[in-house]
């Protein structure tokens, strides 16, 4: 373990995923961060972190995990585990804050309650298996914590959830158990508009919550470097290829869509860059042409701001894009943000039906983006998330 006099944050933060955990990454030097992440060490697949990585597998039980590194606090990424009730319930005991922490952009409650207006078919999977979907598990983790407790209304309320789960169909995370299991202590937020689920599930009180902004959004602070180049930047997400197998179409439609874009990029003498998603930077469908490049790693300031136009699904990217660019939006289902964009008249808008098989007009950009826009989504103020990331848990900890 880490020797140090700096906090020390434990987090589960997936380091997979550079943007994922950019912020943390960015305090480094007021904090100590431990990822745990992976159940196993044969689990991990990719890594943009050289700070301490534990595994699920290493311990027991999550009292043994947190006597060894003896956290400040620890900032979730999600909710929706066993071993996240686990270690909930340690710091609980250990008084050791519980923190929740946004990793992208959300929309309202019932954004997550709808269904995609496209027939999702499970066996159009693409040829690509990705590691994501194929990690192992750690049941045994909780199981064990809560035995050495003794917490046995805990762990039978635990099982009754699994019961649920697998009697009804349903999502065993979406209970009132559950809020009880994994109620945070504090939440760190980009915005109130992205705080909604989360004040609509637990409640918390005004003091109990802290705005950061949205760190990727930083980036757009500077100017961004000089381009010659000419492009359509299509922003692109895993919609028919990704690891929790749950498509809204299937990747013969992702590829009519790239050839769209690619039509519409050449009818008007671009180049089109795709900018792919993580989860689909190896897959094995992705279509070859001269006139296509696909970006991976990349400076997304530049990349946004010397396009000409943009297209993209539902994104944390899509908001950038909105601001600089005219836009072309491609409508999957209904969602609050969508909506907000039609009612701001913000960018072009079409079902993905209407973006394969239509003329597609070129996108106006809108002269001056509203102040509803720039409050709620977009708010580039004096001060920086990496300022105020570390503040909040300053704060939190009682720095």
């Amino acid at each position: 373990m880490i020797s140090t006099k700096k906090p020390i944050i434990l987090t589960n933060f997936g380091y997979q995923r550079k943007n994922w955990i950019e912020p943390l990454e960015a305090i480094k030097d007021q904090y100590d961060i431990v990822y745990l992440h992976f159940n196993d060490k044969n689990d991990e697949y990719e890594k943009y972190t050289d700070s301490e990585v534990l595994y699920y597998s290493d311990f027991k039980n999550a009292q043994e995990l947190i006597d060894k590194v003896q956290p400040s606090i620890y900032i979730t990424m999600g909710l929706n585990s066993y071993q996240t009730y686990a270690i909930r319930y340690i710091c609980k005991r250990k008084k050791i804050p519980f923190v929740y922490m946004d990793h992208g952009l959300y929309g309202k409650q019932e954004d997550y309650n709808k269904k995609s207006n496209v027939k999702i078919e499970k066996h159009h999977i693409s040829p690509i298996k990705n590691k994501d979907s194929i990690r192992s598990t750690n049941y045994t983790f909780a199981l064990f914590t809560f035995l050495r407790a003794f917490a046995l209304v805990k762990l039978s309320l635990i099982f009754v959830q699994i019961i649920y789960g697998k009697v009804t169909g349903k999502n065993p995370f979406s209970t009132s158990i559950h809020k009880y299991l994994v109620r945070p202590d504090k939440f760190i937020s980009y915005s109130k508009e992205n705080f909604r689920i989360n004040q609509s599930l637990f409640s918390p009180k005004g003091e109990d919550v802290f705005f950061v902004g949205n760190f990727e959004y930083d980036k757009f602070r500077v100017a961004s470097n000089t381009s010659l180049e000419q492009y359509v930047l299509f922003i692109d997400s895993p919609l028919s290829d990704n690891p929790s197998n749950r498509y809204s179409f299937d990747t013969d439609t992702h590829l009519k869509i790239y050839k769209k874009a690619n039509e519409f990029a050449i009818n008007n003498h671009l180049k089109l860059k795709i900018k792919l998603h993580p989860y689909n930077y190896f897959s094995k469908w992705l279509i070859k042409d001269e006139n296509i490049e696909y970006i991976r790693n990349v400076d997304i300031n530049t990349l946004i701001k010397q396009s000409e136009y943009c297209i993209s699904f539902y994104s944390t990217l899509l908001v950038p894009a909105i601001y600089f660019k005219p836009t072309i939006v491609l409508k999957v289902k209904e969602h609050s943000f969508i909506d907000f964009i039609e009612k701001e008249n913000l960018s072009t808008i079409y079902t993905i039906e209407e973006f394969i098989q239509s003329k597609i007009s070129l996108p106006q950009k809108k002269a001056d983006i509203s102040e509803d826009f720039k409050s709620l989504y977009f708010n580039l103020d004096d001060q920086t998330s990496e300022e105020r990331i570390k503040n909040a848990i300053g704060k939190i900890i009682g720095l």
